[in-house]
């Protein structure tokens, strides 16, 4: 968790002239730390190579694929600001689908449930009711997609080194993109709405990491 992280947000809040450029430094040090992340620890040591662990991951990820794909139908659905509207929905139409393309590439269809993961994604989506849409930039865009680019850092690596599945190469080439998206909204804001949008970076950070400290649990699970 990022329980230091968190210290040295509420120290700057306290102290500093709150900026973007705050938000993109602190985000440097949420990649930095994300990058310890367990599930990347198994990626780079081998681990989840065999087919049988490649399955039960994807398995598994695929929860959080159509998670993720119900929370930007409704962030785009819900929007009504015509600032942010072009932007969520060229991000939704970049990225529609792709939960299928997952699972017609897994070689086996199998059907994975985990409540803790269930509550873990859904904590996503639940945030799509009661954002704002310049938190929602923060926590989909500056986490969610920055995040994603350091996943399939590893993923491809360790699950795909042939580069044959079409999911993964999507998002290689476009999840870097993603997350600069809208970035330019974020500037000129008060004091009060930066200090607001670190704490949401925060809590975005920390359940992304237990998103995917909890399929790497899974995954690794016997039986």
């Amino acid at each position: 968790m990022n329980a230091n992280l968190d210290k040295k947000v509420l120290l700057e809040s306290d102290n500093d002239i709150l900026s973007l450029d705050t938000i993109l430094k602190k985000n440097e040090e949420y990649k930095n730390n994300f990058r310890k992340n367990l599930l990347f620890e198994l990626m780079r040591s081998g681990q989840l190579s065999s087919p049988e662990k490649k399955e039960k991951f994807l398995g598994y990820f695929q929860i959080w694929s159509t998670y993720f794909q119900r929370m930007m139908l409704l962030k785009t659905a819900l929007c009504e600001d015509p600032v942010f509207t072009p932007l969520f929905y060229q991000h939704l139409d970049e990225e529609y689908g792709h939960d299928k393309i997952l699972f017609q590439e897994r070689e086996t269809k199998n059907i994975y449930n985990d409540a803790i993961l269930e509550a873990i994604s859904n904590w996503f989506f639940s945030k799509m009711l009661s954002f704002s849409p310049y938190e929602q930039l923060v926590l989909v865009n500056l986490c969610l997609e920055v995040s994603s680019t350091i996943f399939h850092e590893y993923a491809i690596l360790a699950l795909d080194p042939d580069k044959k599945l079409s999911y993964f190469q999507l998002h290689e080439e476009l999840d870097v993109n993603h997350g600069k998206i809208g970035l330019f909204l974020l500037e000129n804001l008060t004091q009060s709405h930066y200090s607001r949008l670190l704490d949401i970076q925060n809590i975005s950070w920390d359940m992304s990491e237990a998103l995917m400290k909890r399929i790497a649990e899974l995954t690794m699970k016997i039986g």
